[in-house]
């Protein structure tokens, strides 16, 4: 019998570069589609899967994510800051000390669906 995971963790610290007339101002997991932000569109499917602590990195604009989540009262949110983008597996690693040893998800903020 397998544990029930109850911890995701977002990538979020990226810039975006490739849609930069987008992104000079805002970071791109804040782009909305159909009205609805990215990066809410991925807390949405963890929320709805019974998950409700969720650590999330941030670097670009991170203080924008922040505020975006800081309206939600659905998941705990938990940040990873990083002064420069460490990439996934970098990211990953610095927000360890924040999921403990716990299973847990990792999810791109910016994947595009409606």
């Amino acid at each position: 019998m397998s544990a029930k995971i109850n911890k995701a963790m977002i990538l979020a610290a990226g810039r975006g570069t490739r849609m930069r007339e987008l992104t000079d101002a805002l970071p791109k997991p804040l782009i909305a589609v159909n009205g609805r932000t990215l990066i809410d569109r991925i807390a949405d499917k963890i929320a709805a899967h019974g998950i409700r602590d969720c650590v999330v990195n941030v670097c670009y604009l991170g203080g924008k994510i922040k505020a975006n989540f800081a309206k939600r009262s659905d998941l705990n949110f938990v940040y990873s800051d990083e002064e420069s983008a460490l990439e996934t597996g970098g990211g990953v690693k610095k927000a360890l000390p924040l999921l403990k040893d716990d299973a847990f998800f990792v999810l791109n903020a910016d994947p595009a669906w409606t």
